[in-house]
């Protein structure tokens, strides 16, 4: 019976060490799993953080390489504007200098042309009065004439004048040198027009002096017959 007890109560030891073993791993695998509930989950909320802070940090970022990209584009453009401006100007400055000196040697030579021709027409103007007085020709409007081919004369010989004392040395530093052109072109056609009227005039004197002529002839002949 002792026996018995004895054998009972080793059964029922080796039963809760059983049990023991048996609910140890259990808990330890529930152990387990909770820490590693908390690991995943404190994972996950940093691992959150992490991407919207890497997302907000990258659209920051972004935003200033745009920014950027538009500052040194504006940049570019300035440079470019202002290095087109300076190279039209250094254009403009060699090519007056390449024609500066033809310019002033035309400009003489235009002047020297208008007072040849003015000296032409004044000599016709000279000879056509000479005829006149010389043949003693009866014209009605002569002294009108003589008046107004005069003063084309006049008007002619100040044009030349002004075109022969022009100072066309061109400064290709100033600001506007084309106005040196400008000036010179307006003396030219200025000398031009005066001199065309005044040779018109003469013209009209001659053209006169030529009827009466022709009259005065058919006038004697008629008498000597």
């Amino acid at each position: 019976m002792r026996g018995t007890k004895y054998h009972l109560g080793l059964l029922a030891s080796s039963m809760v060490g059983m049990l023991v073993l048996a609910v140890s791993p259990v808990a330890a695998q529930h152990g387990a799993a909770d820490t590693s509930t908390g690991s995943t989950s404190g994972s996950t909320s940093a691992s959150s953080d992490d991407s919207s802070s890497a997302s907000t940090s990258g659209d920051s970022t972004e935003t200033e390489t745009h920014t950027g990209l538009r500052d040194q584009a504006k940049q570019l453009l300035a440079e470019k504007r202002q290095n087109a401006k300076e190279h039209t100007a250094d254009q403009k400055k060699k090519a007056c200098e390449a024609h500066s000196t033809e310019i002033n040697k035309r400009s003489k030579n235009y002047a020297t042309a208008a007072q040849r021709h003015l000296d032409v027409f004044n000599s016709i103007f000279t000879k056509v009065k000479a005829f006149h007085d010389s043949k003693q020709l009866n014209v009605t409007n002569y002294e009108a004439l003589v008046a107004a081919a005069t003063a084309k004369q006049t008007a002619a010989q100040a044009a030349v004048d002004t075109l022969k004392g022009l100072d066309v040395s061109i400064d290709c530093t100033a600001t506007d040198p084309a106005s040196t052109v400008a000036t010179l072109k307006t003396a030219v056609k200025n000398a031009r027009t005066s001199l065309q009227d005044y040779r018109q005039s003469i013209k009209d004197l001659v053209v006169a002096l030529k009827g009466a002529s022709t009259s005065t002839t058919k006038d004697t002949t008629g008498g000597d017959q």
